[in-house]
């Protein structure tokens, strides 16, 4: 994928995207977001479509999960908690989970091809996730679910939110970095 700062946003492609433009949707979304809810929440549904079809399902490296479409299903989470369709936000904040809780489950070694891989801001882009599952994911989820009634399971993803923080604060760091 290619990254447009914001002066080139206005060439950001108007063609159906493809592997390798998820940062393309990010920085779009963002952008749209700004001024734009109804095209900030199309960006992040072509994501999720990626997502779940053969580009976010068949991976390179399948050890090393794609963390982008995780932010992608929290907007759409948020978007539908605030339309009060429960069933749909607990479904899209549990996607949103599942990446997350599989990336916190990347083995070492995986964890130092990342940032090999990263360019250097691979602590930033942890934190980011890190603040997505804990600030968002998780206490959206849980809204989602006692608001179907589902308090019981609500209460069980405080300790699913403690293991995956303690796994995401375990990963390989390197110094300074």
């Amino acid at each position: 994928g290619q990254v447009v700062g914001l002066a080139g946003a206005a060439h950001l492609p108007k063609r159906p995207l493809a592997a390798g433009d998820d940062d393309i949707l990010v920085e779009r979304a963002d952008l749209l977001a700004a001024g734009d809810a109804a095209g900030a929440l199309a960006s992040w549904r072509e994501m999720a479509a990626l997502s779940e079809g053969p580009v976010g399902t068949i991976r390179a490296i399948p050890e090393l999960t794609d963390t982008l479409p995780a932010f992608a299903y929290a907007a759409l989470g948020r978007d539908a908690a605030a339309r009060a369709d429960w069933p749909e936000a607990e479904k899209r904040f549990s996607q949103a989970q599942a990446i997350v809780e599989d990336y916190a489950d990347t083995p070492p070694a995986y964890q130092l091809s990342e940032i090999a891989t990263s360019g250097g801001n691979t602590a930033a882009r942890r934190q980011e996730v890190r603040a997505l599952y804990e600030d968002v994911v998780i206490p959206g989820r849980q809204g989602a679910l006692r608001k179907m009634g589902r308090a019981r399971e609500a209460d069980d993803l405080a300790g699913r939110r403690i293991a995956t923080v303690e796994k995401l604060d375990a990963f390989i760091a390197l110094p300074g970095g």
